[in-house]
């Protein structure tokens, strides 16, 4: 078996066959897989058996959660690795602490961790400020004031770092995304109260509910890791781009020039 390039040794075979969920996992049809490496080996990680057969191995990744100085005893961190025994049809991502103990996931329990593991960042943003009396929005952000205007109470906005990246946009300093809370409560006996969150991107609007709002946040936090995969591709597409010849292309404009001139006049 190959050791895990960290202090914390490789998962027990028992550990390795353990889903998040408890289970083991038995493939269906024993497969003698090729020697060839996958696309993520680390090559110099991976280790040949006495019968041929190779278990691969992908670079291992050690995440420090929190160094030894602000908690009691080992660093809470946790190392990721993705890894295949030739007796499986497929990879397995091994999940090991500084202590060495660990588990192996397979790809819908990595989804299902990936996204625990959200909710657990969030949650932790939560209590850390709930620990320091602290808070993401500044007091502006917090306290409503009367729009007389509109006959509302509002919140200043929140607005992201990017500015607005429209193609045509003519507001290139207006932040791309941006948002505060408005409560309509005119004459609230005869028209009743509603909160709603203002969400702008660019210069559209969405008039949202608290309810709807949360669903936009999923639904991002759900189409990040593809924008992040898309952009990986256009990354590597990227690579072969080039700038064109100025001399060329005026010379291309002009036999354009020329043949639009041509069928013009042969149609005059």
């Amino acid at each position: 078996m190959h050791q895990l390039p960290t202090t914390a040794t490789r998962p027990s075979t028992q550990a390795s066959e353990r889903a998040v969920t408890g289970e083991v996992q038995v493939p269906t049809v024993h497969q003698q897989l090729d020697a060839s490496h996958r696309t993520w080996c680390e090559t110099p990680s991976c280790d040949t058996r006495e019968d041929g057969n190779v278990e691969h191995a992908g670079t291992a990744t050690t995440i420090t959660i929190a160094d030894a100085a602000t908690v009691y005893g080992l660093p809470l961190q946790v190392t990721v690795q993705l890894c295949q025994d030739p007796d499986y049809s497929a990879p397995s991502l091994h999940l090991t602490s500084a202590d060495g103990e660990g588990t192996a996931l397979n790809a819908d329990a990595v989804a299902q961790a990936a996204a625990q593991a959200e909710a657990l960042a969030a949650e932790l943003r939560r209590r850390h400020r709930q620990m320091t009396g602290t808070s993401v929005l500044t007091d502006a952000q917090r306290t409503l004031t009367l729009d007389e205007g509109l006959g509302s109470h509002r919140t200043t906005p929140i607005e992201s770092t990017l500015r607005d990246i429209s193609c045509d946009t003519d507001y290139p300093d207006d932040p791309w995304l941006s948002a505060e809370m408005v409560i309509t409560d005119y004459r609230p006996q005869a028209h009743g109260r509603r909160t709603k969150i203002w969400l702008r991107t660019g210069a559209e609007t969405a008039e949202l509910t608290p309810q709807e709002a949360r669903q936009a946040v999923a639904a991002a936090r759900e189409f990040a890791p593809r924008l992040e995969a898309l952009i990986a591709l256009a990354e590597e597409s990227s690579a072969g781009d080039f700038e064109g010849d100025p001399e060329i292309a005026a010379a291309d404009r002009e036999a354009e020039d020329r043949r639009i001139k041509a069928i013009t006049e042969g149609r005059a």
